[in-house]
Formats: C-alpha cells, sequence, structure tokens
C-alpha cells in the first residue's frame, strides 16, 4: 500500500517535469491554433508519461498482475470497501455540487465558504480511517494525484476544462492562493492523509488517535477556531490575528471530539493528560502560526500523540 503513495508521488512529480516545456510554450503563444498545439503537446506527454513510466513501474510493483484487476480486488475484496467506495463518490458529487453552486450565485469568498471542505473533509476521512484504513491510504494517494493533475489542467488552461476549473475554484481562494498555482485543496487532502500515510498500515488501538491528527487538527479544531473567532472574537492572541475565543472552541470541539472516539471504542487513549497537552500545544500552534496550518497542524499534532502514547 505504502508503494502505491511513492509510486504516485514519482508520477506526478515525472509528469509536471515533462510539462514544463509545454506550460513554457503556452505562456508564449499569441493566437489559438497555437494554443490548440499547446492543448494537444499536454494529453500527449500525458500518453508518453503513462505508457513509458507509469505502466511499467506498476506492473513491477504489483509483481506482473494486471494494475486494473488488483484494484478491482482489492476494492471488491469486503463489502464494506465497496461501499466506502460508493460513499466517497457521493461525496465528491456533493463537492463538485457545492463548487458549482457558488459559482452560480456569484457568492463572495468567506471563511464560512472555504470551510465547506474541512467539513467534507471530516465526512471523507473519518468513517475511512474507522472502517478501512488500508483503504483510505490508497484512496488518499490517488486523490493526490488526480489534484495535482486537475492543478495542471487549470495552470496550462488546458481545453475543454482547464478555464472551468480556474474560474470555480476562485471563491474558494484566501491570501495565501496569491501566486499563479493554486493548492489550497491540495493542502487540505495532504494534511488529512499524512497521519495515514506515516502511520503503520496494521494499526494498535493504543495509538490510533495519531491517525486522526488531520481529522482532529483541521476537520475539528481548526475548523471550529475559525468559525467561532470570526464570529464572536473580541480578544486577538498577541502578535496574531486569531482570537482567543476562537482557539478554545477550537480546543473544546477536539476535546468533545476524542472523548467521543474514546467512549466508542474506536481508539483507546492511554494518557489523557498527555493528549489534553498535545492538543493544547497544537491549538496554541494554530493561532500563533503564519504557516499553511494544513500543512503544520496535522504532522505536529501526530507526533506529539506518537510521542505521548509510548
Amino acid at each position: 500500500i505504502k508503494k502505491c503513495l511513492y509510486f504516485l508521488a514519482a508520477g506526478s512529480l515525472l509528469t509536471g517535469l515533462l510539462l514544463i516545456p509545454v506550460f513554457y510554450y503556452l505562456s508564449i503563444v499569441r493566437n489559438s491554433a497555437e494554443e490548440w498545439i499547446g492543448h494537444i503537446s499536454f494529453y500527449l506527454v500525458l500518453i508518453l508519461a503513462f505508457f513509458s513510466f507509469l505502466l511499467p513501474w506498476t506492473y513491477l510493483m504489483l509483481g506482473g498482475v494486471n494494475p486494473l484487476s488488483w484494484l478491482i480486488h482489492f476494492i471488491t475484496y469486503t463489502r464494506t470497501r465497496y461501499y466506502l467506495v460508493g460513499y466517497w463518490s457521493c461525496i465528491v458529487l456533493l463537492s463538485i455540487m457545492i463548487v458549482v453552486s457558488k459559482n452560480w450565485n456569484n457568492t463572495q469568498t468567506t471563511t464560512v465558504t472555504r470551510k465547506y471542505f474541512h467539513v467534507l473533509a471530516i465526512a471523507v476521512f473519518l468513517p475511512g480511517i474507522m472502517l478501512e484504513s488500508k483503504l483510505t491510504h490508497l484512496a488518499a494517494s490517488v486523490a493526490l494525484a488526480a489534484f495535482i493533475f486537475i492543478e495542471y489542467v487549470r495552470l496550462g488552461r488546458i481545453e475543454p476544462f482547464g478555464d472551468l476549473i480556474h474560474h470555480s475554484l476562485q471563491v474558494f481562494l484566501d491570501e495565501k492562493d496569491s501566486g499563479n498555482v493554486i493548492l489550497t485543496h491540495v493542502y487540505l487532502l495532504f494534511g488529512c492523509a499524512i497521519p495515514i500515510w506515516l502511520y503503520p498500515v496494521y494499526p494498535e488501538r493504543s495509538s490510533a488517535l495519531a491517525m486522526y491528527s488531520g481529522v482532529l487538527s483541521l476537520g475539528v479544531g481548526d475548523t471550529l477556531a475559525s468559525l467561532v473567532g470570526k464570529k464572536y472574537g473580541q480578544n486577538n492572541w498577541p502578535g496574531s490575528n486569531k482570537t482567543l475565543e476562537g482557539t478554545m472552541a477550537g480546543l473544546m470541539a477536539q476535546f468533545i471530539f476524542i472523548g467521543l472516539l474514546s467512549r466508542t471504542g474506536v481508539v483507546r487513549v492511554v494518557n489523557w493528560v498527555a493528549t489534553a497537552l498535545c492538543v493544547a500545544a497544537c491549538s496554541l500552534l494554530e493561532a500563533w502560526t503564519s504557516q499553511i496550518d494544513n500543512l503544520v497542524l496535522p504532522p505536529f499534532l501526530y507526533a506529539l500523540i506518537v510521542v505521548a502514547c509510548r
């Protein structure tokens, strides 16, 4: 399973490197005929990368087994996986509907608008980690590669979907997406998935809380802290635009979330005091950091929980 992550990451990077000349060409063309040459070149590079690198490497990694047959067998190995993939497909359709709706209504970019996808991240990762961590590991790897590919299409305005994707994502941007590359959605996926990628394939319940670090810090803590802070925040932390009220709301929400996981037997909290200190430290980091929350908070909380559960 973990090899799939390395394979997809390397494949995405290689494809991006091969596409650099195409993107440069598209940046200097002046008429539609030349643009179409660039668009066709984009798809030719993808086909070249797939058949010359991705497909052969997949066969070698699977020991000569047909990748499509392996994937179908892996997904349908248990009924739970089958239903989980169907559930995730519904979430994807819901996400597309939200994007279309917000653009159709010309919704202004707000904190609430951006946090829709944090809530959807909980809906995707929480049942996945609880029921099928191995399938979630693979699905997150595939989703990351797909997000990177979509960004390639948007960045080059590749027909027929490049402009549509570009305009659809504008409503969800924040100040960290001021350049040519839009990575907010990639950062969110990466942040929620990295604890799963780092965690052993066969987890033990005593430290399984570490796998929920992304959902806990981003889906629960960061979302509640942002929403409550924007609406009710009055007292800012020194040197930060984050509020004390928002931080406390995020902290309490994470405590309740961990309590529910423990109460239902999903995880076993070995040391409640140490776990509380880990969550508090992560909440304070969220309040003061100027870095990208989606990339910083999950690995930070993951490392603290792993150490605390020893």
